[in-house]
């Protein structure tokens, strides 16, 4: 864990590595609660993802953890996040494009392809 790291700086870090935010290197985050180069490096891609800064970007990451429903024409910045996981054009409209590239990742991981993003798909996507 972290005897003097912060703890939500430790939370940050669990949250960045579950999203699969690597630092410049390409690496995980050490999980060790300590701001570093590759903790700013992770944060800041993640600001780039979802064109949040600083204040937000907890929340948004917490709203992502929330695994919300996400159908065809929402919005918003947790779209952002999907596409860049999909590894598609980021605009953060849930288009046909993101539809079918979520359907093709249901396909692949052998759960209901149905191109709707709910707790069964994010239970794939934030494993």
């Amino acid at each position: 864990m972290c005897e003097k790291g912060n703890i939500e700086v430790l939370k940050i870090q669990r949250l960045l590595n579950r999203f699969r935010i690597k630092d410049k290197r390409g690496q995980k985050l050490k999980e060790d609660g300590k701001i570093s180069e590759s903790y700013y490096f992770a944060i800041e891609e993640f600001e780039k993802i979802t064109q949040v800064k600083e204040i937000a970007t907890f929340r948004v990451a917490e709203l992502i953890m929330s695994k919300p429903l996400l159908v065809l024409g929402d919005e918003s910045f947790v779209i952002r996040y999907l596409q860049w996981f999909l590894k598609i054009n980021v605009n953060g409209k849930f288009d046909l494009k993101t539809q079918a590239e979520v359907i093709k990742f249901q396909s692949k991981k052998l759960i209901a392809a149905d191109g709707i993003v709910g707790k069964e798909t994010w239970g794939k996507i934030i494993e």
